[in-house]
């Protein structure tokens, strides 16, 4: 007769290996993938300042969009491009934009839609986010934010120029003048610029981020100039979206702070302030602080000066946070 000689403890080894086979094979058909499913929705991507969409390189990346989600994407043209991206108020260039989308039926008709912006872009994105309604229902519709260099918590000084004499010189006549009502009327940066040694100025006369960003509510709210966004900063929330990825350029001198990118500020001393100091994270406004700590927003850095993203970046970082 024929006889299998296990080594010494062999069949308790066999017992150990095959109860974890079988515990494995159950625990994977009662519970659910954590793998997370495409989801396939069209894209609006909005460029920045001085930049147009019928530049080749907004083409090629609405085309690489489109053909890694699989879906519909299209860079939205606000005015004549690059002109009206710094000759137009920002909030103008904001509400043309949602215009453009709700007469889209790319994007009116779609349950949901994800919103890209560059620069100044990703303002108008998280503006359309919070503020657009649209379809027969009325609603908002934004699924997933990106938001690639953009000054969400404004700029404090002008671009290419945040130190050195003559900047200093320059940056000293801005800040006198670009909470005037001709000038936030007539150029669109001026919209974001955020001027820590004049906030109460920025909160009462700029007419656009200190309302985006729901900052100083009650100082706000007495200006009667901003009674158009009274009635609306309730629906103003993030809260709904599915994700938000931030992006800041570690060489940044477009935007200042970089630190903008990601929500941060300069305080008068012009040190950076922590996110999770300042006033803007720790009162809920617009939701972000429910996002953040739910995990739906990513802060991803890159290398390199102002929107010096690579294929590789948009490819294997952009694209498939926007499938999500």
């Amino acid at each position: 007769e024929f006889v299998i000689m296990a080594a010494p403890g062999y069949w308790q080894r066999l017992g150990f290996w095959m109860f974890c086979f079988f515990l494995m094979a159950f625990s994977t058909l009662i519970q659910p993938s954590h793998q997370q499913e495409s989801v396939v929705v069209p894209t609006a991507i909005f460029h920045g300042m001085g930049d147009s969409c019928s530049n080749s390189g907004m083409n090629q990346i609405a085309e690489m969009v489109a053909n890694g989600t699989g879906a519909y994407a299209e860079c939205i043209e606000i005015g004549n491009g690059a002109f009206t991206s710094i000759f137009q108020s920002f909030k103008k260039q904001a509400e043309a934009a949602c215009q453009k989308l709700q007469l889209n039926p790319h994007f009116s008709d779609s349950k949901s839609f994800n919103v890209m912006g560059l620069s100044q872009g990703g303002l108008i994105s998280r503006y359309v986010a919070q503020y657009c309604f649209l379809g027969d229902d009325g609603e908002r519709k934004v699924r997933n934010i990106i938001s690639i260099g953009g000054p969400n918590m404004g700029v404090a000084a002008v671009p290419q120029c945040s130190n050195g004499l003559i900047c200093d010189v320059i940056n000293w006549v801005v800040r006198r003048v670009v909470y005037t009502s001709q000038i936030q009327s007539l150029i669109g940066p001026a919209g974001y610029f955020r001027d820590p040694w004049h906030y109460d100025q920025y909160l009462t006369k700029s007419i656009f981020l200190p309302h985006l960003n729901q900052e100083g509510d009650e100082q706000v709210n007495k200006q009667t100039v901003h009674g158009r966004w009274k009635k609306e900063e309730e629906t103003g929330s993030l809260a709904y979206i599915n994700a938000m990825m931030l992006v800041m350029f570690e060489d940044d001198t477009q935007i200042y702070p970089k630190e903008t990118a990601w929500f941060q500020q300069i305080d008068q001393s012009g040190a950076i302030m922590a996110l999770n100091e300042s006033a803007f994270y720790s009162s809920g406004s617009i939701g972000f602080k429910e996002l953040d700590e739910q995990g739906k927003i990513s802060y991803v850095s890159l290398p390199g000066n102002h929107l010096r993203f690579t294929l590789d970046d948009l490819l294997k970082k952009f694209i498939p946070f926007l499938k999500q």
